[in-house]
């Protein structure tokens, strides 16, 4: 298990590859802030710590990474005018929090790998076989370079990640194998759970139980962090963690973009294409990749376990979920996404109550040896 990157050696890893890949934009510099808590850090100290690694990369130019970019300015100003707006919401929300709250008796103490979230699970799943598509395979473990140089700033620096074995589901979760794990457990039904857990969209396209007709074999979407952290451990599961995920998507090939090779090829994964009439297809309908696992590359975004935080150059073993209670990463391309967001080493980071229309998930499980 990887210990948190809490010293100064560590930050300044995460200094060095910032400073290697300077975009100097807004998102970088908003990224920067909001993880210094997670490494411990203040501002202040961070600042003290830049030149030395400025120095060591032979870099003289003027400046700071926590300089704020000019942007901001204008993004205040635009926030200054939706103030009473904003206020009108928040306390929309918490009122609606105060009348959806649920609270379930002999709800089970949930795995210390969840101890961010009231998985609010009655029961696990029961002991049958109903679900079609509730397959898993078996990967073996190893090592990997996770990253990219070529795409965004949080996608480097690239670093080497071991790995022990570990399942995956072959597809992503269905509406069907959703709807039975509501139906085991109710407080996951749509217009129950906190909005803590879940936001305004939850199972948007549902009317109670119920999904959208002929959806059966669809990856079901609209679902919050929570709700899929709650399904994965009802199946007696968990979501993988974004190196498993990432690993599982390259299947097995070295420095490739996509789960087949380097080029594009929008008829190998379902993502958007001009010309075409973009929607979800049903589980299964494209190309699986070498290691026998489905559309990594499209048909909707995954949820990870992980909290989202930047990378370091450190070699890392066998890590294990990490925390961040403000985000979670997402994984994969979807048929919303052109096919540069597709890519294996793509990050997203969305709040843990996001439900959106083309995010959904699969679930893993450790292989004990």
């Amino acid at each position: 298990m990887t210990p948190a990157l809490s010293s100064e050696e560590a930050y300044k890893n995460i200094l060095r590859g910032l400073w290697n890949n300077r975009k100097g934009t807004y998102k970088e510099w908003e990224t920067l802030i909001l993880e210094l808590p997670h490494y411990r850090m203040t501002e202040k100290k961070a600042r003290t710590l830049e030149p030395s690694v400025k120095e060591s990369l032979g870099i003289y130019t003027p400046g700071s990474l926590f300089d704020k970019p000019a942007l901001e300015t204008s993004r205040e100003k635009i926030a200054k005018r939706f103030l009473f707006f904003s206020m009108s919401f928040i306390f929309f929300l918490a009122m609606l929090w105060v009348y959806q709250r649920v609270e379930l008796k002999e709800t089970q103490t949930m795995p210390s790998m969840f101890d961010e979230t009231s998985l609010k699970v009655v029961k696990q799943r029961s002991n049958k076989s109903f679900l079609p598509f509730d397959k898993v395979v078996d990967i073996k473990g190893g090592n990997f370079l996770m990253g990219s140089s070529d795409g965004d700033f949080d996608e480097e620096p690239v670093h080497r990640v071991h790995l022990l074995p570990f399942r995956l589901s072959r597809y992503e979760v269905t509406y069907i194998q959703f709807q039975e794990f509501i139906k085991e457990n109710p407080y996951w039904i749509k217009g129950k759970p906190a909005t803590s857990e879940v936001d305004l969209d939850y199972l948007k396209d549902w009317d109670g139980l119920n999904f959208p007709k002929g959806m059966d074999h669809f990856p079901v979407v609209y679902v919050s962090w929570h709700a899929a952290s709650a399904y994965a451990y009802w199946a007696g599961r968990r979501l993988p963690t974004e190196a498993e995920w990432e690993y599982a998507a390259r299947g097995g090939l070295k420095g490739m973009h996509y789960p087949w090779g380097n080029s594009s090829e929008f008829w190998i994964a379902n993502i958007k294409t001009k010309g075409f009439m973009n929607m979800p297809k049903p589980v299964g309908n494209y190309s699986m990749n070498a290691f026998g696992v489905f559309d990594m590359a499209g048909n909707v975004k995954e949820w990870t376990s992980d909290g989202y935080s930047l990378y370091s150059i450190s070699e890392q073993k066998y890590p294990r979920m990490t925390t961040n209670r403000r985000y979670k990463v997402i994984r994969g391309g979807s048929w919303k996404t052109f096919d540069g967001d597709a890519r294996v080493s793509k990050r997203w980071r969305e709040h843990p109550n996001f439900c959106g229309p083309d995010t959904g998930f699969r679930v893993a499980a450790d292989i004990q040896t």
